[in-house]
């Protein structure tokens, strides 16, 4: 071989080593750098077990009141075991009289007549609101003086006039929220 003959192959070889050296530094380098990078820790999802227990029910507010009815009249309302009742049951209609168990002995009405209900304020009003009462549109009126209220609700069905009234001591909040109950348990069959 003559001498320029291998300086012509001599550029070729050593371009080979030069990419073969690349290669080989890429090869260690991307080996290095996965070592480097640990591989993150695998994500393991744990499902949370469904909540089967159900929220207790609240607790019944009528538990232990006294269930009145009257089958002439088709109305059953429910009363606190405390309030003494008086029912009276005539041609004039149904009366249900109760008398709360407080220092004032406060009085409450559950009235159904067969007349219109009269037209007597107590007083000046304090509110009047529309209620819902056995399924029937109702009135409700407030009146306030002289530290007393009076609370009425009042309906009309089939020819019937229904009335509930409770007049005690404004001051007596649990009374009247007892009242509200009470008036909320009459229904109609």
């Amino acid at each position: 071989m003559s001498s320029s003959d291998q300086r012509g192959n001599v550029p070729v070889i050593e371009i080979l080593i030069l990419v073969g050296l690349v290669a080989v530094g890429g090869a260690v380098y991307y080996n290095s750098r996965q070592k480097a990078t640990p591989n993150p820790a695998p994500v393991v999802v744990q499902k949370k077990a469904a909540d089967t227990t159900k929220p207790a029910p609240p607790a019944d507010p009528y538990a232990g009141w006294a269930l009145v009815t009257d089958s002439k009249y088709g109305v059953t309302i429910k009363v606190p075991p405390s309030w003494s009742r008086n029912l009276v049951d005539d041609s004039n209609g149904f009366s249900l009289t109760v008398t709360a168990d407080d220092a004032a002995k406060s009085k409450g009405t559950v009235t159904i007549m067969t007349d219109d209900f009269g037209h007597g304020t107590p007083g000046p009003v304090a509110s009047q609101t529309k209620v819902t009462i056995a399924g029937q549109s109702a009135d409700k009126t407030v009146w306030q003086g002289g530290g007393t209220e009076l609370v009425e609700y009042k309906f009309q069905k089939s020819g019937k006039y229904y009335k509930f009234e409770l007049t005690a001591p404004s001051t007596n909040t649990t009374l009247f929220d007892q009242f509200d109950l009470v008036v909320k348990s009459f229904t109609l069959s």
